[in-house]
């Protein structure tokens, strides 16, 4: 019988053995095999981007925009993606040739991609969009520029177009700096000899022709080239004709060469530059010459280019991903990697519209099971981006396209200073509603609005702004303000547009609330050089940005200083930070600065985590009373400059000023489960609790008065009055009769709660510090 038994139990063991052999087969099969067999469905769009090159700016470039789209595809994933499905990026390389472009592009048709992001050059983009078109499938450049790709319907674009570039060189060249005799070097090229054209036109109609053209053909050596253009120059030299200016339309390696030239055989003239000139990159080519390392931006000082966008003069959403950025990939972003990924958004933004319209859609639209009808889709969705409130909300601004496939796309000029490519000193921006200014006449007369044909431009004031803090004193949570002693400079071309006439939009609340207005007073040191002037104050005033308690004491706070130009709009000037002057570019070298200047030297309680300088965009949509404004939709933009310190809590010096007591109360309350259980009273644990209650208060009286909220600390407290209260019941428990009729003695209470009230309150801790330390 127990021979039987034991044959039994080893069948048993066996047959279980046997069953988990088998299900971890099946899971293992599941997890290896299933998802072949059943593969999740995704959206494929393809990218085409320079990613292969020996061209390191080149390089960097596609390869920036590969990275930047796949940050946005990962946060679409992140968030469920569309319709539940996961876009994925194919990435595809034309290495810049028609040829290979042509190639790609028969090879995308072929693919389950729903669009195109590219192609990067005009000369491509020209060449693959005829195979876009003839099969259609839509597509969206945000580098290419000359004019007649959009002639497709399948073609859209995120950057400007070659005769709006060209048109704005010339425009800029004549209305800000008043330049009269210009000559032009141009590549041989569709996209050198489009500007050419657009910029031709523009000086012939105003009856001020260029007064001199030199094309380069593809088939001279750089430097045989340049050599041409220097002898052009030198015969133009000391004569009527000697140019004013310069304007150099080619690329890369070749722009560089007769850069080079130039500054080496002493024409120190202006230079005006396309797009292709505002790689952040393209400094770099010269920075190992001996004369940039004896004086850094020897070849490219006084070189300006057109640009659609300038980090210095962007929104904070596109400094905090420059950010995040450069942390992940460790190199700089260039301009086209902000369009690209601009392009991508407009892709899922024509799903997104697709999908809300067309509810009866199969659920496997945009997976490539029907990629004619998906890329139709796509191209009707790209369509109805057709006005401001269907606009895409893009990275840098709101965009849509025009019946051309044209995005509605700024135009700014930057300029590279000591290698640094920053914005111009004055920008042109089109004025869409005329009616909306009301000193017209006084402004076209003193040059702030220039009129081109039918169309007005106003003068945009760029003021390269900087803080540098000397000390933050007396931070009061309560009030949550704080006393900052701070330097504020402005430097900005001279006009009369007073940009140190400011508003400090967060001065101490109570101040603000008497109607009283900081002021900087007199300058302690201003001077002007070369038609800039700058001009220093020194500032100690109260401030007030409203903490949040939420995660006290792991709190962390923010210190700003905002203000704005007290009534002149983002249209007339723009406050950014001066990089040159400042001359910290990370944010690893403000804290550093900080640190050295001991900016906290009197307060020990807090440290510095970050430090963010920033231009941001302040709105106000009232029409103050004028009718003009009234159903215009038409808001008022003011040009914020913002210094923030995020601080965080030191975590040392509250711990043992603040949560030590707390500790030794849980001693105290712990140590009575240790005395004989006789000995245990109700009215010892509530003494106790009643200590921890009082102790609770003091602290949280700290905290500002309108602090209704739960505070992270208070979740410690909760956790103690839960193990004094779990006590108290054991005391009652063990003075039941009832309860011990159930067989558990004293003793087994006690050892419980030993056991227990530790275990709690570490865990809890962990859970607690988990939860809101960071």
């Amino acid at each position: 019988m127990r021979k039987l038994s034991q044959n039994i139990k080893g069948s048993i063991k066996t047959y279980r053995f046997g069953l988990f052999i088998v299900f971890f087969l099946l899971a293992l099969t599941s997890i290896l095999f299933v998802p072949k067999l059943f593969p999740k469905e995704t959206i494929e769009v393809a990218v085409i981007a320079p990613v292969d090159t020996s061209d390191k700016t080149t390089m960097l470039d596609g390869r920036g925009r590969v990275d930047s789209i796949q940050l946005y595809f990962n946060e679409i994933n992140a968030a469920g993606g569309i319709n539940g499905k996961q876009l994925v990026l194919q990435v595809y390389d034309d290495r810049l040739d028609p040829e290979r472009a042509a190639k790609i592009a028969e090879e995308i048709v072929k693919s389950p991609a729903v669009a195109v992001l590219g192609n990067s050059t005009s000369g491509t983009s020209l060449v693959a969009g005829k195979i876009y078109d003839r099969h259609g499938i839509p597509a969206i450049t945000g580098s290419a520029t000359a004019d007649r790709i959009t002639d497709s319907p399948w073609y859209f674009r995120t950057v400007f177009n070659n005769s709006k570039q060209g048109e704005f060189i010339a425009n800029y060249i004549e209305y800000v700096f008043g330049f009269q005799n210009i000559y032009v070097i141009h590549a041989d090229g569709l996209y050198a000899t489009s500007l050419t054209k657009a910029i031709e036109t523009v000086f012939n109609s105003s009856n001020k022709p260029l007064i001199g053209v030199q094309k380069i053909y593809r088939d001279e050596e750089p430097e045989q080239a340049a050599q041409k253009v220097i002898r052009e120059l030198e015969n133009l030299r000391g004569g009527d004709r000697e140019p004013d200016a310069v304007i150099l339309l080619a690329q890369g390696s070749q722009a560089a060469n007769i850069i080079t030239e130039m500054r080496l055989n002493g024409f120190n003239y202006t230079i005006f530059g396309g797009d292709s000139l505002t790689n952040t990159v393209f400094a770099k080519r010269f920075e190992n010459t001996p004369q940039e390392q004896k004086e850094p931006g020897f070849f490219t000082n006084n070189l300006y280019a057109v640009t659609p966008m300038i980090f210095d003069i962007a929104e904070q959403k596109v400094q905090d991903f420059k950010m995040e950025f450069d942390r992940r990939y460790g190199y700089n972003l260039a301009w086209s990697a902000i369009l690209y990924q601009d392009s991508a958004r407009a892709v899922v933004q024509a799903m997104k519209n697709i999908l809300a319209e067309k509810k009866d859609l199969p659920a496997t639209v945009f997976t490539g099971k029907n990629s004619k009808q998906d890329r139709n889709l796509i191209r009707e969705g790209l369509v109805q981006i057709d006005s401001p409130d269907t606009a895409v909300q893009g990275l840098t601004r709101d965009f849509y396209f025009n019946q051309q496939g044209e995005a509605s796309i700024q135009t700014l000029m930057g300029f590279f200073n000591h290698r640094k490519f920053i914005s111009a000193p004055i920008q042109l921006s089109l004025i869409n509603n005329i009616n909306l200014i009301s000193n017209l006449d006084e402004q076209l007369q003193n040059g702030e609005i220039v009129k081109i044909g039918d169309r007005y431009l106003q003068k945009t004031h760029i003021v390269y702004t900087g803080i540098n803090v000397n000390e933050i004193d007396d931070i009061d949570e309560k009030n949550s303000s704080y006393l900052i002693d701070f330097y504020l400079w402005f430097k900005y071309k001279i006009s009369n547009i007073q940009p140190e006439n400011i508003e400090f939009v967060n001065y101490d609340v109570d101040r603000l609330d008497s109607g009283e207005r900081l002021t900087l007073g007199e300058p302690i040191e201003w001077e002007v050089n070369n038609n800039i002037k700058h001009i220093i104050y020194q500032m100690k005033a109260d401030f007030y940005n409203q903490f949040d308690f939420h995660n006290y004491p792991f709190d962390r706070q923010i210190l700003s200083i905002r203000f704005q130009h007290y009534n002149l709009t983002r249209k007339r000037i723009i406050y950014v930070i001066d990089l040159l002057g400042t001359n910290k570019i990370t944010e690893e070298d403000w804290l550093q600065s900080f640190q050295e200047n001991e900016v906290f030297g009197t307060i020990t309680s807090w440290h510095i985590k970050k430090i963010n300088y920033y231009q941001s965009t302040d709105t106000d949509d009232a029409t103050l009373g004028y009718e003009d404004l009234a159903n215009t939709n038409s808001k008022s933009e003011y040009s914020q400059f913002n210094l923030e310190i995020e601080i965080a809590r030191d975590m040392v010096s509250f711990s043992i000023k603040n949560l030590l007591p707390l500790w030794f109360f849980v001693l105290v309350s712990y140590s009575l489960m240790f005395l004989p259980f006789e000995d245990i009273s109700a009215e010892a644990i509530g003494g106790v609790l009643l200590a921890v209650v009082f102790y609770h208060l003091s602290l949280l009286d700290s905290l500002p008065d309108g602090v209704g909220y739960v505070v992270a600390l208070d979740y410690a407290f909760y956790l103690l009055y839960f193990l004094i209260g779990l006590q108290l019941l054991l005391v009652i428990l063990g003075h039941s009769k009832a309860f011990h009729a159930t067989g558990i003695q004293n003793a087994q209470l006690i050892k419980f709660g030993q056991i227990a009230f530790p275990t709690i309150w570490f865990a809890g801790c962990l859970v607690w510090y988990g939860i809101y330390a960071y």
